[in-house]
């Protein structure tokens, strides 16, 4: 579980190499009482770069539950890194090496 509670958080993807790398992920908002369940395909990755995921929202207690990064790339492997930021520190959470296909 990941949370992002306030606005300037957000849960980003690092790619050290340029590829093909697909992103998935699914989320719960809890505003109050009120829960609502999200899901979002992100663009495809195609370039060494650092993206936004998915960002907290003001009032908003957002929860991913479920994350999937592929490196559809047929020869090329990427590194990955995923961490979070609350806007004004980052910190990495899990970093490897995804192979081509």
């Amino acid at each position: 579980m990941l949370l992002l509670t306030t606005a300037g958080s957000s849960l980003q993807l690092v790619t050290t190499a340029a590829g093909s790398v697909k992103v998935h992920l699914s989320y719960v908002d809890k505003v109050s009482t009120t829960i609502t369940g999200g899901q979002a395909n992100v663009a495809e990755i195609t370039t060494a770069t650092t993206t936004t995921l998915l960002s907290g929202a003001s009032a908003t207690e957002r929860n991913v539950e479920f994350l999937s990064v592929r490196n559809d790339h047929g020869s090329t492997s990427n590194t990955v890194t995923l961490r979070h930021t609350d806007g004004t520190t980052i910190v990495p959470l899990f970093s490897c090496t995804l192979s081509a296909g």
